[in-house]
């Protein structure tokens, strides 16, 4: 998954690419001439609303460009309903966990 930021008729994107159109998160699931739209459900699908939460977090975290981006990233993925945040150990298995994921989902892109 590449996160691309706002879709842009004018870019080439690859499979598995992620773009943002119009507030909502677009992954293409298979090469595509450039300008195919988001909404073009034969090339791309619309992310399930927890995921293209987390995508988001994720996009205005490193647009940050701050050192503390996974910190930002799982204090905002682990609010629970009441607004209450998971304790410090909580929160670092959850990015513990997160990093694991990264690794193995960057692994079986480079196998693509």
């Amino acid at each position: 998954m590449q996160l691309k930021g706002e879709w842009s008729p004018s870019a080439t994107y690859a499979a598995g690419d992620v773009v943002i159109l119009e507030g909502n998160a677009y992954h293409l699931q298979k090469a595509a001439a450039a300008g195919t739209h988001p909404k073009n459900t034969l090339y791309w699908g619309r992310l399930d609303q927890n995921l293209e939460n987390a995508v988001r977090l994720i996009m205005d975290a490193v647009a940050l460009g701050s050192a503390d981006v996974a910190d930002l990233i799982v204090n905002n993925l682990t609010t629970t309903a009441k607004g209450k945040i998971l304790d410090a150990r909580q929160g670092k298995a959850l990015k513990g966990m997160i990093d694991k994921l990264s690794a193995r989902v960057e692994a079986l892109e480079q196998k693509q």
